[in-house]
């Protein structure tokens, strides 16, 4: 009897646990993700960049940056895209292990049963 006590425990504690890891998973990708991008949009150059046309002589003219400001966004909506991608593919093995999709809201994210 006290057996059956112990793997009814068991069965209970892995039904309990079963979407940890993947929330776990998927929160620690989000937040690379988010890195990245801080990375991304704070590593990019801002010095000057020197180009030289013409022939022998030739003349250098000396460019900025495209734009600062579209650079930014255009990282930001890429890191918010492969956050999308991430999220889609965190829902997908969540249909693939359950038989469906998960329920509307975010009771499935933090419910313990």
């Amino acid at each position: 009897m006290g057996a059956d006590r112990v793997r009814l425990a068991r069965a209970r504690w892995r039904r309990d646990e079963r979407g940890v890891g993947m929330i776990a998973t998927l929160a620690v990708v989000v937040t690379l993700g988010v890195l990245v991008t801080i990375v991304i949009t704070n590593g990019t150059p801002s010095t000057p960049q020197t180009h030289v046309t013409g022939g022998a002589g030739g003349s250098t003219s000396t460019t900025g940056s495209s734009n600062i400001g579209t650079d930014t966004k255009a990282a930001a909506i890429s890191g918010c895209v492969g956050n999308y991608n991430i999220v889609l593919s965190a829902v997908s093995d969540y249909e693939t292990l359950n038989g469906g999709p998960p329920p509307a809201g975010s009771a499935w994210a933090t419910s313990a049963t």
